[in-house]
């Protein structure tokens, strides 16, 4: 297989700004990041046309999620979200879209993080 130089140097340049963006996370915002949110229902509200606007939050993180439904309970466009504070990279880090690299590097973050304090804790 031919090695593609500046393909693997901005690979390597991305994993670093991966990394870096990772170990700053709050835990539960990290863990959202590679789990996924932990949606529980927050509220719903009757809307004028007979459909319901439907709010959940992640109970790990704080992130919310607005839904509109229609009378039927059939999801109507997209949700809207309402990220928690630093769930969301800084303009300066410039990652966009997170791909199944950078998703890797946040799941070795977590077990990272958990590995540390289950060593930091079997010293007390």
């Amino acid at each position: 297989m031919t090695r593609r130089p500046g393909r693997d140097e901005a690979r390597g340049e991305r994993e670093r700004l991966v990394d870096a963006w990772a170990r700053r996370l709050d835990v539960r915002v990290l863990h959202c990041r590679e789990l996924q949110h932990a949606w529980q229902p927050a509220h719903a509200q009757l809307c004028v046309d007979g459909g319901w606007e439907r709010v959940l939050a992640c109970s790990r993180c704080g992130s919310r999620k607005r839904q509109m439904l229609d009378a039927a309970g059939r999801l109507v466009g997209s949700p809207r979200y309402e990220y928690a504070e630093g769930y969301l990279p800084n303009r300066e880090e410039a990652l966009g879209r997170l791909d199944s690299e950078d998703r890797a590097a946040l799941r070795l973050a977590v077990i990272q993080r958990q590995s540390a304090r289950v060593s930091a804790t079997a010293a007390v």
